[in-house]
C-alpha cells in the first residue's frame, strides 16, 4: 500500500465500517464538506471529518468541479490553431490522414471562427496565418493542406512556439484560444526536455491559450505529449490508428463549441499549520500558503477533479480550519465573471473512537483511485526502463492494496473497483510476458499512461 495512504488509514482503519457522525459539540461549527452551484458547480470534502489533538494529522481534500450542460443557441467564437508534424515518419498514409483530418476540421469550423495551420519538420512552415473561416478562406485552408508533404526531423517545440504566438496574437473579445499540437515522433530539434516544454505550455496558458496534444501511432513521447497537455489545461489524445485522427481533430473542435466557462482557476489557501504534500491532477504554483490551479475551459457535463493530500499540526480543541479556495471563471452562459468561495475544517478530539470512525469514505474511494492512476504511470515508466519484474512487482503490490482498502471501507456502491482490479492482474501478466520494445509493449505503455492521465483528473473514468 502506498505509504502516504497507510498512515492516513491507519488512524481508522480499525473501525471503517462504523463510519457515521460522532456527537461533539465543537462537530457543528466544523464543516468537513462544502458546495456552490453555478454553471460551474463545486463540491468538496476532508478524508476525515474529525482529527487527534495529540498528533499530526495527514488528510485528503476532493475537489470536483462539474459544468452545466450547454443550452445555449449562441456559442463562443474559437480561435485555434492547428500544429502538425510532417517529419519524415509521417509518411504514407499517416500524411494522407492528416491532410484529411485537417480538412474536416475546416469544415467544422464558421466565419466567426479563426483558424491557422503550422506544420513543423526540421524547420516550421505556417501555411495559413490565422484567418476567419469564411467560405472564401475555406478554400485558401483546403489548397494549403493539400501541398502538406513530410520530411525531415521533429522541431516539435518551433511549431509549439508559432502556434501560441499566432493564438495570442488574435484574441478575440470572448474566444475560446487553443492550440492543438500533433506528433509521431520524438521531439528532436529545438528544445526537447519534457520540462522545458512544460513550461512552455505553461507560459501560454498565462496568455489565455490552452493547449491540447495528440499522439499518433506508437513511436511519440507519451510523457512529453501528456505533461504538455496538462500543463496547458487542455486535453491529451492517444490515437493508434490513424485512420481515426480525423474523428479527434472534429470531436475536439465540436467539443469547444460547446464551452460553458473559460479562465477558470482554483485559489486555494491553506490554513496555518496545513502544508500540502501533494496535488494531485493538474499542474498549480504554490506561492507562500497560496496554491493555484489554472483549470482554463469546460465545455458542457465536463468534470475535473483534484485531490489534495494535507500534513495539518495538532491543534488542542475546537473547529480546525483546514483550506479555503475560490473558484474564479469566465461564465460564458451568463457572460459574467464569477469568483464562488467555499471552505473545509474539521474537528478535533481526544478520544481515538471518535477519530476512527469519522471518516470520509467517498474520499477514500477518490484517493485511492488516484494511486491506481499513479501505480499504473510509475509502472510504465519502469516497464519502458525494462525492468519488467519491478513494473509487475508494483501493479501486484497496488492491486492487493486497493483490495484491502475496498474490504476495509466496503466501497459497495462502487463496482468499478472489481472491474479494474481485473485490469491491473491483465496488466501485470502483459508486463511479464511483452517486450516493452515491442509493438505490443508501446502500445500497452501508451494505452496505460493515457488511461492513467484520464484517472487523475476525473475519477468517473476509472
Amino acid at each position: 500500500m502506498n505509504t502516504s495512504l497507510s498512515r492516513i488509514l491507519c488512524a481508522s482503519a480499525a473501525a471503517a465500517l462504523l463510519i457515521a457522525p460522532a456527537t461533539l459539540s465543537a462537530q457543528s461549527k466544523a464543516k468537513p464538506q462544502d458546495s456552490s452551484s453555478g454553471t460551474l458547480s463545486t463540491s468538496a470534502s476532508l478524508s476525515h471529518k474529525v482529527i487527534p489533538n495529540y498528533a499530526a494529522s495527514e488528510v485528503y481534500a476532493s475537489i470536483k468541479i462539474e459544468a452545466r450542460e450547454f443550452v445555449s443557441e449562441a456559442r463562443s467564437p474559437l480561435n485555434i490553431a492547428l500544429v502538425i508534424d510532417r517529419s519524415g515518419s509521417m509518411a504514407g498514409d499517416k500524411i494522407a490522414q492528416a491532410r484529411q483530418a485537417a480538412a474536416r476540421l475546416v469544415d467544422t469550423l464558421g466565419p466567426k471562427d479563426r483558424l491557422s495551420i503550422i506544420t513543423y519538420s526540421s524547420d516550421v512552415e505556417v501555411m495559413v496565418t490565422s484567418l476567419p473561416v469564411t467560405e472564401e478562406n475555406k478554400t485558401t485552408f483546403h489548397k494549403a493542406i493539400s501541398g502538406l508533404t513530410p520530411d525531415g526531423f521533429t522541431y516539435l517545440s518551433g511549431g509549439f512556439d508559432k502556434g501560441c504566438d499566432m493564438v495570442s496574437n488574435t484574441i478575440q473579445e470572448g474566444s475560446i484560444n487553443r492550440v492543438i499540437l500533433m506528433s509521431d515522433g520524438q521531439a528532436n530539434r529545438g528544445v526537447t526536455s519534457i520540462s522545458a516544454l512544460e513550461r512552455k505550455a505553461q507560459t501560454c496558458l498565462d496568455k489565455g491559450v490552452s493547449l491540447t496534444t495528440i499522439g499518433l501511432g506508437l513511436d511519440y513521447n507519451e510523457a512529453l505529449m501528456a505533461q504538455m497537455a496538462r500543463a496547458g489545461a487542455g486535453n491529451y489524445h492517444f490515437v493508434e490508428d490513424e485512420r481515426s485522427m480525423a474523428r479527434v481533430f472534429e470531436s475536439e473542435a465540436k467539443g469547444l463549441t460547446t464551452t460553458v466557462a473559460k479562465n477558470a482557476k482554483l485559489v486555494i489557501d491553506l490554513a496555518p499549520g496545513v502544508e500540502m504534500l501533494k496535488l494531485h491532477g493538474y499542474k498549480y504554483r504554490a506561492k507562500g500558503n497560496t496554491v493555484t490551479v489554472p483549470l482554463s475551459e469546460f465545455v458542457s457535463k465536463q468534470r475535473k477533479e483534484i485531490l489534495m493530500r494535507l500534513s495539518v499540526s495538532a491543534q488542542k480543541s475546537g473547529a480546525r480550519p483546514i483550506v479555503s479556495m475560490r473558484l474564479k471563471y469566465k461564465d460564458l452562459l451568463n457572460s459574467r465573471d464569477v469568483s464562488n468561495k467555499l471552505a473545509l475544517s474539521t474537528s478535533v478530539s481526544a478520544d481515538e473512537q471518535v477519530v476512527k470512525k469519522n471518516v470520509e469514505k467517498k474520499v477514500i474511494a477518490h484517493a485511492q483511485k488516484v494511486e491506481v492512476a499513479d501505480t499504473m504511470e510509475r509502472a510504465m515508466v519502469e516497464y519502458e526502463k525494462g525492468n519488467q519484474k519491478q513494473a509487475a512487482k508494483m501493479l501486484e503490490e497496488q492491486r492487493s492494496s486497493m483490495n484491502a482498502v475496498r474490504s476495509t471501507y466496503d466501497f459497495e456502491d462502487d463496482d468499478s473497483f472489481g472491474r479494474v482490479e481485473g485490469e491491473l492482474s491483465s496488466m501485470e501478466k502483459e508486463v511479464e510476458q511483452t517486450a516493452p520494445s515491442s509493438a505490443k509493449g508501446k502500445k500497452l505503455r501508451k494505452s496505460k499512461r493515457k488511461r492513467s492521465y484520464d484517472i487523475a483528473n476525473d475519477s468517473l473514468a476509472f
